[in-house]
This record gives structure tokens, sequence and C-alpha cells, in this order.
């Protein structure tokens, strides 16, 4: 983008306010609307808060996600993946380390497992919203997208007993009342994938990953008073990955074994203070350790202590809804490592880093205090405004924010609705970034980010929805690469993304969401510019179920995505130093792998007993047995040569399932 579309792009910009899911304030003899992000679960609701929300359990039976409603937010409009089906998700241009995972106000630094399912039991799950852009006041230390999960609350009346038997995954939720005011629930799941599947990559592949182990656990235990409740929560997750070489002459250069493992515990108080009042706070603390071994006996290890405080207090008057909070965090941090740690540049495919040739330490104490507040003006029956301000304080970087954001929203018709929404964002560096840099902390920044979409909703009375948003984001970032050398980043990415969505509760239910986008990353001091490798120019995806009388459905899911840029790989050269071989790299990230292609099916059959219900599945995973080449990479082989290595997606896999829901006992 030029000099001067890139000024048009930003006046735009300046005009395209939008606008955050949920309930806007009522005027008086008005009803309020009920808003939705392009993908947002969370609508306000008096429903029982002890189930899933109806948008949330559409998306639980989505074929290919083994009833995995979290997975099926990467299949949608906007969401993409850097570097295949197994990674972190990439949304709207902004790289998979620039997102923020909540649950239930517990900050968590991934929400998926090695195989893309998440960390958290569908059991368990209340609601869930997506935002990819322009973020409420609410969010801080993010340009990516928000992911915010809201766990329900155990059933205050009636025992029940979940039993999950599959070949991806089992598990089981135990939920009781107690007493009149206590209840409590506990779930514990575990990957078994690793007996039916052994490895993942074919054909002539240095590096062989073997089927990722996994397990998880949630619980919650609530106390209900007079327009209060209490509770207290816990949840973690363990991971270990394997790499392994195909040859056995390489089995003592190439090869790692990593393992994460998260234990987070949270105290929630909700209270209704008065008629037009109401609080909600959670204080939270998680343990987490990430270690990477590599079979040279190099490693990595990253342990933390994080506590974390986010609260808000709200209140409606006449035509506004006011709502202002605080966020603090503090993460005690220590990294332990031998052998080089990289730290790669953005705009090229090899990394600098640090090296110890014996095990080094650095310890770094993380903190960050956030305010905002924001109201919400119900101008008429029809125009609502939304006025926000989100202040932050990184203190190890020693910086200062002042966000504003805006959003607006106009209904149209009774079928048709307008928004739009805007805002400044920021994010901090990685925690393993700034603890090898700690020494240079004045040196470094966080990304700042404006960012703006516009959008329509249109919904007919038989259900169906269109959905279109047209979405920018830019952003600017210093940032240091391995030896101290210190570059100043600039880009700016821009989409549509189109949503075609039937919900459940007929019998024929599904959507089509199609995305485009472009975007680029440059260093001006250099006069080097590449594409944005988290901007793909196309990625689709169309997902459909159809319910059979007697409990039968089938459904189809099938995938598309643009394929990954990479560096090509334009020969070797050789250390003048220490002799050893070192690629030589081509322009950066100017070639793509092929495109990404996967169809999924699923068979499911729904049973009632006397003591309860029996869903029996089976989702075929990438049925035609496709082999998408992920991210590439150039690890070192035998005599000195580097030769290319893709990353593989997940294979032709058959999950069979069964789940018995006992209620009542």
């Amino acid at each position: 983008m030029n000099q001067n579309s890139r000024r048009t792009a930003l006046s735009c910009a300046g005009l395209l306010l939008s606008l955050s899911g949920g309930s806007l304030p009522v005027a008086a003899g008005a009803t309020a609307p009920q808003l939705e992000e392009i993908i947002v679960t969370a609508v306000e609701t008096t429903a029982d808060a002890s189930l899933m929300a109806p948008d949330a359990a559409s998306l639980l039976a989505t074929p290919g996600d083994v009833n995995d409603p979290l997975k099926a937010l990467l299949a949608l409009p906007g969401i993409t993946f850097g570097g295949g089906d197994l990674d972190a998700p990439v949304v709207r241009g902004s790289g998979p380390a620039d997102n923020l995972f909540l649950i239930d106000g517990i900050p968590v630094e991934n929400l998926f497992h090695e195989l893309s399912d998440s960390i958290v039991s569908p059991n368990v799950i209340r609601t869930f919203d997506l935002h990819a852009a322009a973020f409420a006041p609410r969010y801080g230390n993010v340009t990516g997208g928000v992911i915010d999960i809201g766990l329900r609350d155990p059933s205050a009346s009636e025992r029940h007993l979940k039993l999950d038997l599959g070949q991806l995954k089992s598990g089981l939720l135990l939920e009781t009342p107690v007493t009149d005011s206590v209840a409590v629930y506990g779930s514990y799941r575990r990957n078994l994938a690793h007996l039916f599947l052994e490895e993942f990559e074919r054909g002539n592949d240095a590096l062989v990953f073997r089927m990722p182990r996994s397990d998880d656990y949630s619980g919650r235990l609530i106390w209900r008073g007079n327009h209060t409740a209490l509770t207290l929560t816990a949840l973690g997750a363990w991971d270990r990955t394997e790499e392994v070489a195909r040859e056995s002459n390489l089995s003592a250069v190439l090869g790692e074994e990593e393992t994460r493992q998260l234990d987070a515990r949270a105290v929630g108080f909700r209270s209704q203070l008065s008629e037009h009042t109401e609080l909600a706070v959670t204080l939270s603390h998680s343990d987490i350790d990430t270690h990477r071994r590599q079979v040279n006996g190099s490693f990595i290890r990253r342990q933390a202590q994080v506590l974390a405080l986010r609260s808000e207090l709200s209140h409606t008057a006449g035509r506004h809804q006011l709502a202002a909070g605080v966020n603090l965090a503090r993460g005690d941090n220590r990294l332990d490592f031998r052998g080089s740690v990289p730290l790669c540049d953005r705009l090229e495919q090899n990394c600098g880093g640090v090296f110890a040739a014996v095990p080094a330490r650095f310890d770094a104490t993380l903190r960050n205090t956030e305010l905002y507040a924001g109201d919400r003006i119900a101008i008429s029956d029809r125009l609502h405004l939304g006025l926000g301000l989100h202040a932050a304080e990184d203190h190890f970087l020693d910086q200062r924010f002042i966000e504003p954001r805006a959003d607006v929203f106009y209904r149209a018709t009774h079928q048709w609705e307008l928004y739009a929404r805007a805002g400044q964002h920021h994010v901090a560096p990685q925690p393993q970034e700034l603890l090898i840099l700690n020494l240079l902390a004045d040196r470094q920044q966080s990304e700042r980010s404006t960012q703006a979409l516009i959008g329509q909703r249109w919904d007919r009375a038989d259900g169906w929805r269109l959905q279109t948003e047209i979405w920018f984001k830019d952003f600017e970032r210093t940032e240091l690469i391995g030896t101290g050398l210190q570059r100043a980043f600039e880009g700016e990415t821009y989409g549509l993304d189109i949503l075609l969505a039937r919900p459940i509760g007929s019998r024929f239910y599904g959507w089509a969401a199609l995305s485009f986008s472009d975007g680029s990353v440059s260093d001006r001091s250099r006069g080097l510019e590449v594409d944005n490798r988290f901007a793909p120019p196309v990625s689709a995806t169309v997902a459909a179920t159809y319910a059979f009388d007697h409990g039968w459905k089938l459904g189809a899911k099938y995938r598309f995505q643009s394929g990954d840029p990479f560096t090509p790989l334009a020969g070797m050269t050789a250390d003048p130093d220490t002799g050893a071989p070192l690629p030589l790299f081509g322009e950066p990230f100017s070639e793509r792998l092929g495109d990404y292609s996967r169809l999924d099916i699923r068979v499911e059959k729904t049973s009632q007993y006397g003591f309860g219900e029996v869903l029996y599945y089976v989702d075929i995973l990438n049925v035609v047995d496709r082999e998408n080449a992920a991210r590439r990479r150039y690890p070192l082989r035998g005599a000195g040569t580097v030769l290319a290595d893709d990353e593989e997606g997940i294979p032709f896999f058959v999950a069979v399932g069964i789940n018995f829901s006992f209620q009542g006992l």
C-alpha cells in the first residue's frame, strides 16, 4: 500500500466505528437489541446459567471437531492458522502470539492442546466470544483476537454424570448439588490418539512428529446467596510432544521433546448491588511450566507464576449503560537454557538468538496495570453510540498507553443492522523474548495498532443470517533481534469476511464462511517489504449438518486456505570462524506452499434410555488423506547439509466415540 493509499485508509478508519457483542442500554419504553460481532456467542440471556448457551451448543457437533465447540471457532471467517491445522489461531492478520485467551476471567497463554483441541471440556462451557478486531475497552494487551470463555455454573437441582469414550479423547464429568446454596462439578479428560496413530509425517521429511499426548481438568464450586454468587474454579492442562529423526544416523543431531503444563485456580465474585448496578471480580493464580529439550543436550525451560485481577462495575442510568474496571497482572518468570534461544526476524526466515555453552538463567517480574471506562448511549431506539477509554501501564517496559475506543450501531429495519467500531491497541513482546532481552528492556517497545471495521447483519425470519465485515489493522513496533540489532517495523492488513449461517433448531443447519485478506510488513530504513504471512489471500469453510428422524445426523465440513508463504533456500555456505554450514536464503517469504484443503465427515446417533441419553458418533478426519504441508523449516542434515522439512497437518483418521449422559442420579 503506498503512502496516499495508507493515508486514505487511516482517514476512513477514523470513521469506521463499531460495536462489541452484548446488550445495549434500554431507552424508556424500548427493547434492547441483541448484538453480535461476526462470531460472538455470548449474547445476554436470562436462561439457566448452569446450561450451555444455545449459540454455543450449535457449534458443538461440527464435523471434524470431535465435540469441541472451541475448535469450531477456527473454521469461522477471519480466523486462519499460521502454519497448519495444528498451529495456534491467527486472527485477521495478527500473529498467534498477539491473541488474548480468557477462561472465566483467568488469562491463559494457550487455549489449545497440540492437536488444536481446547483445554476446556465442552461439558463445562457456558458461552464463548470471539472478538476479531477493534476490541471493547475491557480488553487490553492484545492486537490479534480475543477468545473469552465463560464457564457454566454447577446445577443446583440435579446430579449429573457424563462419560465420554473416544479414540481421540476420553473423559468424565461429575456434578452434584451439596446444599440448597452450594453445588460443585469436576471434569477430567485424556487424549488417547497416540494409541491409534503413532506419527504424522510421511515421505522423506527429516523429522517425524509423534502423536501428542495431553490431559486437562476443570472444576467449579459455587455458593449462591441473595443476588450474590461466589465461585471457586480450578483448571489445568498438560501436553507432551516429540519430534524424532527419521534416519537413525541423525538421531544424535535432530529431535526434541517439549512438555507444557498449566495449573490455575480462581475466586470469582458476582453481585447485583442494586436494580441497575452489578459488580464482577475474579482473582486468579496460575502456574506455567514449559520445557523443551533437544537431543544434543540443549534445552529451554520457562517457569512462571501469574497473579491476575479482573474486575468490572456496570450501572444503567436512563439511556446510559456505564462500565468501568481494573485489570492487574503480575508474572514472576524464570528462564533456564543451554544452547541457542532463537529470536526470529519477522521479515526474514533466519533467526538470531542468544547462545550459552553452559546452563544460564534469566529472571524477571512482568507487571501490567489497566484501567478502562465506557458509556453506551441509546440516542434513539434505532441508534446507539459507545465511547470508551483504555489506559494501561507496562511497568517492565516503562510504557504508558491511553487508547480511545468507539462504536456505533444502527438498526435500519427489524431484520437489518449496521455497525462499526474503531480503536487503538497494543501488545507487549512475549515473556520469553522479554526475559532474554532483559538488560535491554529500555530499548524494547510494545506493538501499537489502530484497528477499525464496518459491518452489516441481515436476519431472515426462517433463521438464515448473512453477515459481512470489512476490517483494517495497522501496526508499528521496534524490536531487537538476537545480538541487539534494532529494527523498526510497520505494516497494515485489511480484509473482507462473509458469513452465511443457519443456526441449529431445524433439520438443516450450518454455515459458509469466506475471507479475503492482504497486507505487508516493512522496514523502511532498509527498504525491505514482504507480504504479511498471517494474511492468507483466501480462506473458506463450508459446514453443513442434516438431522434425520430417530436421532440420526449427517454432517460435513470442507476447509480451504491459501498456502503459507516461506523463504526459499538458495544454497549453502560456511561460517568463516567455525566452518559450520550456513544456509543462504532467497527473497523473504517470496514463495508459497501448496494450498491447504481438508474434508471431514461426521455421523452421529442420539438415543434416549431410562437412565439418560447416549450419543454415538464417527468423525472421519481428512477424508481424502490429503498431505497438507504447513510451515517450512530447514533443519541440519547429515554431511553438513540443510534441506527443507515441511510440517504436516492431520492425516486420514477415523475417530469413533460414545458419550453417556446420566441424569437424576
